[in-house]
């Protein structure tokens, strides 16, 4: 499933600004009494939560021919990057795919590395 998202997400261009909007959509449809089933509220607002909280994850692939991504988008020089000889997504220097225009297309920021326990 992740591989059929990540490859829509190399297709398509998400803009920051349409992530926002749908935050906004959603958090408008909070509900306090669904058709009198109140316990039906808590899971509907739950899942909001939970649709809000992937849009606030999500970061929306850049085009490498748009250029460097901003300094806090790097770690160690680092990003995800869409590979075309590979069709999947590689963690690359950002070095060699500026240089690689035909072999890597797209890019976006590393994820957060997880907490720590």
């Amino acid at each position: 499933m992740t591989a059929l998202i990540d490859a829509e997400i190399a297709r398509q261009s998400v803009k920051s600004e349409d992530v926002q909007e749908a935050i906004e959509q959603l958090q408008s449809e909070y509900v306090d009494d669904f058709e009198g089933y109140p316990a039906s509220c808590g899971k509907w607002n739950r899942n909001i939560d939970l649709a809000i909280a992937a849009l606030q994850e999500y970061r929306p692939c850049a085009k490498v021919s748009e250029g460097l991504p901003p300094e806090n988008e790097l770690r160690n020089g680092m990003v995800l990057a869409w590979s075309t000889e590979l069709d999947e997504w590689q963690v690359e220097n950002w070095g060699y795919v500026e240089n690689r225009p035909d072999d890597y297309t797209h890019w976006k920021p590393l994820p957060e590395p997880p907490e720590g326990e």
